[in-house]
């Protein structure tokens, strides 16, 4: 093929592969552009969506029915002792821009629907808000009962520096790192008066 020819089809052939990666993409996964108001809706992870939950080093997570497992939750462990593991979430739920604008001075109510794992069930597990420059909050502590029910706190971020940038919920499963599990059915985050 000559040069004059080849050139100009391998532009629209490109052309082609980047437009059609755009319209695959939709808004951004869903993270920095979501369908709800984050104001009044608040931030929600449940059902198949948890199959977005991240793992950092010293921690594991799987979703129940990838595991042939009925119903629709995570099973996140922790393999070492936090102090012990590389800086990080632990097994964590992502918030894009959006949300940390609209959290930012603002109380929050970070609720986790949990259960005891019931292979090696975890004890108790830590639950942290970080908030990207703008604070995060204290490591808030939890023994997971056989069922699953809502452990929450409060928590009020600052002001971001700057652009606003992600914010975190993160997850200990096992306090003691010694690969006890829980079971994750939901994470929200919510503006509340108080």
């Amino acid at each position: 093929m000559p040069d004059k020819l080849f050139y100009p089809f391998a532009l629209l052939i490109i052309g082609a592969m980047i437009a059609a990666a755009l319209m695959a993409g939709g808004k951004g996964g869903g993270l920095d552009q979501p369908d709800v108001n984050p104001e009044t809706d608040g931030y929600t992870l449940e059902g198949d969506a948890l199959r977005a939950l991240v793992a950092s080093p010293g921690t594991t997570v799987d979703y129940a029915q990838d595991q042939q497992l009925t119903g629709e939750y995570s099973i996140a462990a922790a393999h070492m002792l936090r102090r012990d593991a590389p800086p990080s979430a632990g097994v964590f739920a992502e918030l894009g821009p959006v949300y940390e604008a609209a959290f930012a001075e603002n109380n929050l109510k970070i609720t986790v629907r949990a259960r005891a794992g019931k292979d090696r069930a975890a004890e108790s597990f830590t639950v942290n808000y970080y908030s990207a420059g703008a604070g995060d909050s204290a490591p808030q502590t939890f023994a997971p009962t056989d069922e699953f029910q809502d452990y929450s706190f409060n928590f009020r971020p600052n002001a971001p520096r700057g652009d606003p940038g992600t914010d975190f919920v993160g997850i200990w499963p096992d306090v003691s790192g010694k690969s006890g599990t829980l079971e994750i059915e939901r994470i929200r985050v919510e503006i509340v008066s108080e």
